[in-house]
């Protein structure tokens, strides 16, 4: 369990430092809470190495974001994601 916003950011940085690595999501259902004020995504992600010409999928799983309406438009309120499991 990591916890803190510099504890993840640690864990994460060499991810987000390696420019051939990237995260492709494909939402599959998506909706707005009664209010209008909060809505969500969820479905699958992925996340693919590219390098040399060819394409490794690292990982992959399924992500639920919820979203926040605000005066300049829909913010991340929360994103998380299960990887899936190994067989």
């Amino acid at each position: 369990f990591i916890e803190g916003r510099r504890a993840i950011r640690k864990v994460d940085a060499a991810t987000f430092a390696d420019s051939t690595i990237s995260l492709e999501w494909k939402p599959t259902d998506g909706g707005v809470y009664g209010d209008g004020h909060y809505g969500y995504t969820k479905g699958r992600y992925e996340v693919i190495k590219r390098a040399g010409g060819t394409r490794t999928v690292m990982g992959r799983g399924t992500y639920l974001t919820v979203w926040r309406r605000e005066a300049d438009g829909w913010k991340v309120v929360l994103d998380t994601g299960v990887p899936d499991s190994r067989q």
